[in-house]
């Protein structure tokens, strides 16, 4: 054969040769994440556990009037707080971790559910905190507390322990956890001072309120 065509033809190959190794090596196959099924099966078991508890909470205080007292209100408000948490941010986690831990749904997702988880555990502690001042309230006026019908002080007890637990959360759905050097793969809360804030009002407050009233 005409040794130049076979020149050719041989730098040719080369050349396809020398592009499908780079195009290997710039854009190498995406790994699919590990999946955790234990993670899943113990999510799905926990969420459903805490849904049908929680839901036959609702439904005795609603359905029984013997159970229509003024502390169970409270104890309602605190199964609403840990039903939502159980529908709105334990599948989102469950999903996460069934994805091997890396965040695929973007970070406005990540922050509602920051925001709702924040927001929803710290209900959870307010609401005990509550049923605590209720209680020191019954025992120390009892014969000025409404023990079958609730009245304005307590309307107003849980009321602010939404509204407070709401404040705490809110940081985060105005672009508090927007940092510069964020992972989108990765949800969690960013900014190590709000942590801080966050867990002193969540936790170390409400503590020595829930235990003042026993002592």
């Amino acid at each position: 054969g005409d040794p130049l065509a076979l020149g050719r033809e041989r730098a040719m190959g080369d050349n396809s040769t020398k592009d499908l190794s780079f195009n290997s090596t710039s854009h190498p196959p995406q790994r699919d994440p590990d999946r955790n099924y234990a993670a899943l099966v113990l999510g799905i078991f926990l969420i459903l556990f805490i849904i049908s508890g929680n839901l036959l909470v609702c439904l005795s205080v609603c359905t029984e009037k013997a159970l229509k007292t003024t502390t169970n209100y409270f104890i309602v408000s605190l199964a609403v707080a840990d039903l939502l948490l159980a529908i709105l941010v334990l599948p989102l986690y469950v999903y996460s971790e069934f994805q091997g831990g890396v965040w695929f749904l973007g970070p406005v997702l990540c922050d509602a559910l920051m925001t709702m988880d924040v927001m929803l555990c710290t209900a959870s502690i307010f609401n005990l905190c509550a049923i605590s001042v209720d209680r020191f309230i019954a025992v120390s006026v009892p014969l000025n507390y409404n023990r079958r019908q609730i009245d304005l002080r307590q309307l107003i007890l849980l009321s602010t322990t939404w509204i407070f637990a709401f404040a705490v959360a809110s940081p985060i759905i105005f672009g508090l956890n927007n940092v510069p050097d964020r992972d989108p793969l990765f949800c969690r809360l960013e900014d190590h001072n709000y942590i801080v804030y966050s867990s002193i009002c969540s936790f170390f407050i409400p503590c020595p309120v829930m235990l003042l009233p026993s002592i």
